[in-house]
């Protein structure tokens, strides 16, 4: 890397380079020189230095690029995807992008549950609404045409709450003329079809994994954990001293 070009596009960013040599000789890669940035977040935060100089400019001088996204932290902050596009426009054909700490983003089955609570959430309010449509409907036109019989059915109380509470659309039926009740009743009744349409759709939920499923992957989980691994070690550990002088053990 040419120091003194580093020094004189961003001042300050030598003060906090750091070398660090890794001793694994599995890790060995000695034609590649591997340049960690530091994290990106949004906010108040100021850097030392100017981080997208100094970042725009390892671009332009690496090989490669690899962007690595973390689910949990603040990877997709405003400031790392206008960097991210900065470096695509330039370097595309550069650029590699990784998912990080993947594992720790919680388990597929549990994304898929709270999916399938958010759809049946969804459905549930529209079929409620696809419902409540045609009983308003039902009710304030009673309420507006029959309302003396009504009353002699449900009892004088009874009737002043459902005034109460539904007399604007009642008024609201009796300003409306005769000739056009009818493709006012078609319309709701339409827009409550509608409505429990959307709730159908929309309620659609995922396979998640039964609870036996769910039991025997954790038995493969455990088998390869504690055996398979083990006995790649072994196997590994067996084919680097027939195939590694001791000198370099």
């Amino acid at each position: 890397m040419r120091r003194s070009s580093l020094v004189l596009c961003i001042p300050g960013v030598v003060d906090y380079l750091a070398t660090e040599v890794s001793t694994s000789k599995q890790k060995k890669f000695s034609l590649v020189t591997f340049i960690d940035t530091p994290g990106l977040v949004d906010g108040d935060m100021k850097y030392p230095f100017d981080v997208n100089k100094a970042i725009t400019w390892l671009g332009d001088t690496a090989d490669l690029i690899f962007v690595f996204f973390d689910p949990i932290g603040q990877a997709l902050c405003k400031r790392t995807l206008n960097l991210v596009e900065t470096l695509n426009e330039k370097h595309a054909d550069r650029m590699r992008f990784y998912l990080s700490k993947a594992d720790e983003a919680g388990h597929e089955s549990d994304r898929q549950g709270s999916r399938n609570l958010r759809a049946r959430f969804r459905g549930m309010c529209y079929g409620l609404i696809g419902l409540t449509l045609p009983l308003l409907l039902l009710a304030t036109f009673l309420i507006s045409t029959s309302h003396s019989t009504l009353a002699a059915l449900l009892g004088d109380r009874l009737m002043i709450t459902l005034d109460i509470y539904l007399g604007p659309l009642s008024t609201a039926w009796k300003r409306v003329p005769r000739d056009y009740t009818q493709y006012i009743i078609g319309v709701i009744l339409a827009l409550a079809l509608l409505m429990l349409l959307i709730a159908k759709f929309s309620s659609r939920t995922v396979a998640t994994l039964t609870r036996k499923q769910k039991k025997k992957l954790s038995e493969i989980s455990d088998f390869v954990q504690n055996t398979v691994k083990n006995k790649k070690q072994t196997l590994y550990q067996e084919y680097l001293q027939q195939s590694v002088a001791e000198q370099d053990m």
